[in-house]
Formats: C-alpha cells, sequence, structure tokens
C-alpha cells in the first residue's frame, strides 16, 4: 500500500511539474568540419614491427550537415530538457585506402583527396541550463546522441564495408545563444494572458571522438611485437569528431 501511495504521489507531481513547464517546439541546420580517426591497422606490409595507423596524417576534415527538429520542455526557470530527431553526417577526406584484401593502408598518389560521406538518422537529449534571464541569453548544452547509420559512401574503407556498428553514442557539448522574440497571447478584453519566448538562436558544438564505432568481433589487426618474433591480434578501433555552427528558430 504504501509502494502504491508513493508511485501515485510521484506520477501527481510528475503531471504537475509538467503542466507547469513551457513547452516548445523548433528546428536547427548546422555546418559542421567532420573527421574520423582510426587505429590498429598497418600502413605498410613490410614494416619490421608491422607498424600501426593511428589515422591522424592520411585523413582530414570534410564539411557536412545536419538538420534535427526539436521538442523542449521547462522544467525550472533556467533550466530546459530538450529531444531531437533528425539527419545527420559525417565524414572524411583521405589520401590512403584499406587494401582489403591485404588489410594494409595504402598512400595515394601525392595531391589525391577522397571523399568519405557516411549519412545517420540521429536521436538526441540534452540539458540546457541558462546564464542570464534578458532579451539576449546565453546558455550552455550538454547531451547524448544516439546514430543509426542509415548508409555510406567512402573511397578510403570501400563501400559495403560490413564492419561498422548500426548505432553511435555521441556526446556532445554546446555554447549557444538566444535572441528572444516574445508574443504575448491576449484575452478579448485585452489583458495578457502569458508570454511565449519564441527565439532565434545560434550555437557551437563540439563533439568529442570518445567511442568505437567499429564491431569488435570483426576488423582485427595481427601485429608483431617489436623485437620479438611473436604476434598478437589488435582491435581497430575508429572513432568520429566534430566541430560546428548551428543556427535555429524555436517557436
Amino acid at each position: 500500500m504504501k509502494r502504491l501511495k508513493a508511485l501515485v504521489t510521484g506520477c501527481l507531481l510528475l503531471v504537475s511539474v509538467l503542466a507547469n513547464a513551457q513547452h516548445q517546439f523548433g528546428v536547427k541546420i548546422g555546418a559542421h568540419s567532420s573527421r574520423q580517426r582510426y587505429n590498429n591497422i598497418p600502413t605498410q606490409r613490410t614494416s619490421p614491427a608491422d607498424s600501426i595507423s593511428s589515422g591522424t596524417d592520411d585523413n582530414f576534415g570534410r564539411a557536412s550537415f545536419n538538420i534535427p527538429g526539436f521538442y523542449e520542455y521547462q522544467p525550472g526557470k533556467n533550466v530546459h530538457v530538450q529531444a531531437g530527431l533528425g539527419y545527420r553526417q559525417k565524414g572524411f577526406r583521405s589520401r590512403a585506402r584499406l587494401n582489403r584484401r591485404t588489410g594494409f593502408v595504402e598512400k595515394l598518389p601525392d595531391r589525391t583527396l577522397e571523399s568519405n560521406l557516411f549519412h545517420y538518422v540521429s536521436a538526441e537529449l540534452s540539458l540546457k541550463a541558462y546564464l542570464a534571464d534578458q532579451k539576449v541569453r546565453p546558455y550552455v548544452q550538454i547531451g547524448n546522441r544516439l546514430d543509426w547509420l542509415a548508409g555510406f559512401t567512402s573511397h578510403f574503407w570501400g563501400n559495403g564495408y560490413p564492419h561498422f556498428t548500426s548505432f553511435e553514442y555521441s556526446p556532445f557539448f554546446v555554447a549557444g545563444v538566444d535572441l528572444i522574440v516574445t508574443k504575448n497571447q491576449q484575452a478579448a478584453d485585452g489583458a495578457i494572458l502569458y508570454t511565449k519566448k519564441r527565439a532565434l538562436f545560434l550555437e557551437i558544438e563540439g563533439v568529442p571522438r570518445l567511442f568505437n564505432s567499429h564491431r569488435r568481433e570483426a576488423g582485427q589487426t595481427l601485429s608483431r611485437v617489436p623485437g620479438s618474433s611473436r604476434y598478437y591480434y589488435v582491435q581497430r578501433i575508429v572513432r568520429n569528431t566534430s566541430f560546428g555552427v548551428l543556427v535555429g528558430y524555436r517557436f
């Protein structure tokens, strides 16, 4: 009985919070410089120790964009919770290519850069905190994004490379600013019932490279212990990172 009362009380509190929260929707579009880093892939077949590539010299940033829509509610004065769904690109430019037959990275001719573009359906959940309550409102935001790989074209990996994970977790950090455009809802007698804060906003977003998007059960590389005749397997690691700017409207 006590558990039932506690459950009912919790539900009533949740309903009360949501009823007093301000609910809004919005859309934004962003342009990013994205890059992919890989580790544990030999760069040359005849290396004395089967040297392992870190993917820092062979690839470069690539322009990409994303278009998410979002729902946002305000449970507190300066605290907002945001949930979003949209389309997102990731990618990089490379001057090397993985030979899938030998398992080694091979350099391309000088001044050759090839495109690699990945397409994702992206869902995200984040917490936003405003730093001031005025017409121009700066804020910081932190969240986590779950990206589902819908398809890709890659000169480095080869189209149809089968060892990427279907889902990728991507924490992100945002610094932004709102330009408030208020709209008063009035009664028939002209009295203001409530003020809805619509806003144009600008955001700067960073996504660090933390999680491996390469399947653990596949793509292992045979490497030799330096100065020894012993060999061991190492797991390929692929991480995505990006930095960009977004603009949007919340209504």
